[in-house]
């Protein structure tokens, strides 16, 4: 049974926007979220930790790259690059149509989640080029916009 890859003294590690407990939504991709939901699989606790904003991205992986514990990644999104180096450091990964932290764990318990394959990342894949794309976009916009010199500078 899949839900037994998960159990043993491990936790599983969930993207959020906010902190709202089990209530939680989780974000639209892995890599961009807020925060870190982990719920210890044993004991059923959780804990929520924040993520600087110097640690959000597609290719970073946040706390489930550096807590031992970590057995399992549960995720709407998720980059090829954070994909294989979880896979690497022994961390399943799970896509989940799931909205909330606590739909989801509902979801795992009943059987209804599988780990995402290599096959299935295609369209997350495109999804994390899109996300860059659009900010190379809105950066040279911003850009664009900005004044090249500043009132005191300019000769009248």
């Amino acid at each position: 049974m899949l839900i037994s890859m998960i159990y043993h003294d491990s936790y599983i590690c969930l993207g959020v926007d906010r902190d709202a407990g089990l209530d939680s939504v989780l974000g639209k991709h892995f890599g961009r979220s807020a925060y870190d939901f982990l719920y210890d699989t044993v004991t059923d606790d959780w804990e929520v930790v924040g993520r600087p904003l110097m640690e959000r991205g597609c290719y970073k992986a946040s706390r489930a790259m550096v807590w031992p514990r970590i057995a399992s990644v549960f995720t709407r999104g998720i980059g090829h690059h954070a994909y294989h180096t979880l896979l690497k450091r022994g961390i399943s990964v799970w896509l989940t149509p799931t909205r909330t932290v606590g739909e989801t764990l509902d979801a795992w318990r009943s059987g209804l989640l599988v780990p995402l394959l290599e096959t299935q990342l295609g369209g997350h894949l495109q999804h994390c080029q899109q996300w860059h794309q659009d900010r190379e976009l809105e950066k040279a916009y911003e850009l664009m916009r900005k004044p090249l010199l500043s009132e005191s500078q300019c000769i009248v």
